[in-house]
């Protein structure tokens, strides 16, 4: 009874190992893990099981059985083409053979009262699977480790380190057993010993996945609050462009009264008075390019954008209608059109040509707000799973004013398609009335 649970345990160590193996030869770091993602792993693991123990004479037959589970079963989880599952599940079955065969050698060298040869011994055969797991086991996750695409989510240096004390005491404590290992223990001391050794590995595994949860929740808490600085800073900039863009409104209020004054003056004929009057009327208002949008917080924004991208020498033209009845709240305004207009000219900036140009649509038509973006560019950005990736130094410390926008958009249940087909990268975004 015992050498079944032993070879559960075992199997769920290997197809365990194996699938997060295949998350980075597949590129597929990220996966839902849903209710069907647990009966694939919990089916994988039956047949997995039944194939060993129905097929345990038979070993070469046995490896291809259990090539062929894992390559279907990697294509159930991770979507993707038969061919690279096989070559994945071939790789991953070659190094566990590898690894088999080189702890089979090391055991022997270093335990003589043990008899090795007889690896169908139930003992034996256990010591050396479970070494051969923890090498397995430390083997992948440093794989998974050093080439995940998802950098943000691996551990550092120094977190490796620190979990590598755990898989490196259970490796000593194995041999251990190993080495002091007595042929004539009782049954009850056998599978005391067993249960601690799979324990072990078994503890590898749980204690790896707790310390990328930890790490995920910990990027995922630092990137919102990131995040939320990011807006909040946003938000606090154009708040001031605000103020001043009222009190201009305010200004031009007062264009009656500024008439009339001109039209005292023109009535005595002081000249001289008119021509100073008109040019520091002018000197105050020459800086504003008016955007009338029907929503003070757009026109901030449009504003102070059209000039910032006028004195880079960007040529930005901006299409709108009524705005008034926009769904969203002002800071997420102000996020998601800075942010994709910020993007716009920086990408215009690295373009050489004279006159860069930046096509803007801010609409609303058919209950539907239309926010599209257009800019020349240069063809350097990096796109994964549909999202941007930096191209800055730091990738990890920018990006995040995408990551806002995608936010805010989901936030109001609408759309965000990006486009960078040509010589044009095109932004757009919609979102219901």
């Amino acid at each position: 009874m015992s050498t079944y649970i032993y070879g559960a345990i075992y199997t769920i160590i290997y197809t365990v190992m194996c699938s997060l193996f295949g998350s980075v030869l597949l590129e597929k770091m990220q996966i839902q893990k849903d209710d069907k993602y647990i009966v694939y792993i919990i089916s994988w693991i039956a047949m997995e099981y039944s194939a060993s123990v129905a097929l345990d004479r038979y070993i070469i037959l046995k490896m291809m059985v259990v090539i062929l589970l894992n390559a279907i079963f990697l294509k159930k989880i991770y979507k993707v083409g038969i061919l690279q599952t096989f070559g994945t599940s071939f790789l991953y079955q070659a190094i566990c053979a590898l690894a088999d065969y080189l702890i089979f050698i090391i055991t022997r060298k270093m335990v003589g009262n043990i008899d090795l040869v007889g690896t169908t011994d139930t003992i034996t055969g256990c010591f050396i699977g479970t070494l051969s797991q923890m090498v397995i086991i430390i083997l992948v996750i440093w794989i998974r480790n050093r080439f995940a695409l998802e950098n943000e989510y691996v551990m550092t240096e120094q977190e490796w380190i620190k979990f590598l004390v755990f898989p490196v005491f259970s490796m000593i404590t194995i041999l251990a057993f190993a080495v002091n290992f007595d042929v004539n223990m009782t049954k009850g001391q056998e599978n005391t010993v067993l249960f601690v050794m799979f324990g072990l590995a078994l503890m590898n595994i749980f204690v790896f996945y707790l310390i990328m949860d930890i790490i995920k929740r910990e990027k995922v808490r630092e990137q919102e609050e990131m995040l939320q600085k990011h807006a909040e800073q946003t938000e606090k900039l154009y708040w001031q462009e605000k103020k001043q863009y009222e009190e201009l409104q305010r200004q031009r209020h007062e264009y009656k009264t500024q008439m009339l004054v001109i039209q005292t003056l023109l009535a005595k004929k002081d000249y001289s008075r008119i021509t100073e009057y008109i040019r520091d009327y002018c000197g105050k208002t020459e800086k504003s390019d008016w955007f009338d949008t029907n929503h003070s917080v757009v026109n901030a924004v449009l504003n102070l954008k059209y000039r910032e991208a006028s004195n880079k020498r960007i040529l930005m033209i901006i299409r709108f209608n009524d705005l008034a009845d926009i769904p969203l709240k002002d800071a997420d305004i102000i996020s998601v059109l800075s942010n994709l207009l910020d993007n716009a000219i920086e990408a215009s900036e690295k373009c050489e040509i004279e006159t860069p140009l930046i096509k803007v649509k801010f609409v609303v038509e058919n209950r539907m707000m239309l926010l599209a973006v257009n800019n020349v560019w240069n063809g350097e950005i990096k796109l994964h799973d549909g999202k941007l990736i930096s191209t800055k130094m730091d990738g990890n410390k920018h990006g995040y004013g995408m990551e806002n926008v995608e936010r805010i958009v989901n936030k109001y249940k609408g759309t965000y398609t990006i486009d960078s087909e040509g010589e044009e990268f095109k932004v757009v975004v919609s979102i219901p009335i």
